[in-house]
């Protein structure tokens, strides 16, 4: 009695094509979860932008939150990325020589909005570490994925999954 140790041309052919197959069918949600998990991550950029912004403002006084590429008067439509600046003089925008203290750039693929209770352009934090009598969120969009950040009155974010009206926003 002859016994074989191995796989016929047929049966490694037919095993090979199921790979393939179920390979193509996992693809697109694969896809999807590593967008999400990138919307995720830069979400929690943002949340450790907003946590250091609270404990920038009471040691140094009043910080604003806007966007990256504004003198912190505008944050209208989809942006870049996000910058953290010492508003020395109170006049809520970023005059030339006021530093900023940290920037959030964003990927080619990736954007951020920003609306507010009192439609402020900016999330400015008091001396005390808290919100400037507003509330909001960012939404972070990335490929197609989102999530907000929302800023409760106290200055305290947290990340959350985006509505579908949310993400109709994204661009």
């Amino acid at each position: 009695m002859q016994t074989h140790n191995g796989v016929t041309l047929p049966e490694l052919l037919i095993t090979t094509a199921i790979l393939m197959i179920l390979a193509g069918l996992t693809m697109p949600a694969m896809t999807r979860f590593l967008d999400e998990q990138a919307s995720v991550a830069r979400a929690n950029t943002v949340v450790g932008l907003l946590r250091e912004a609270r404990a920038s403002a009471a040691a140094r006084g009043p910080v604003m939150v806007c966007a990256a590429n504004s003198d912190c008067r505008h944050f209208d439509g989809p942006h870049k990325g996000l910058k953290l600046v010492h508003d020395r003089n109170n006049n809520r925008r970023h005059d030339s020589d006021e530093s900023v203290l940290k920037r959030v750039q964003l990927a080619e693929n990736e954007s951020i909005q920003w609306r507010s209770f009192r439609m402020k352009p900016w999330l400015r934090f008091s001396h005390r570490g808290v919100a400037w009598y507003q509330n909001g969120h960012f939404l972070v969009c990335h490929a197609g994925a989102a999530r907000k950040v929302i800023i409760s009155t106290q200055g305290r974010a947290r990340v959350a999954p985006a509505g579908k009206t949310a993400r109709q926003r994204c661009p």
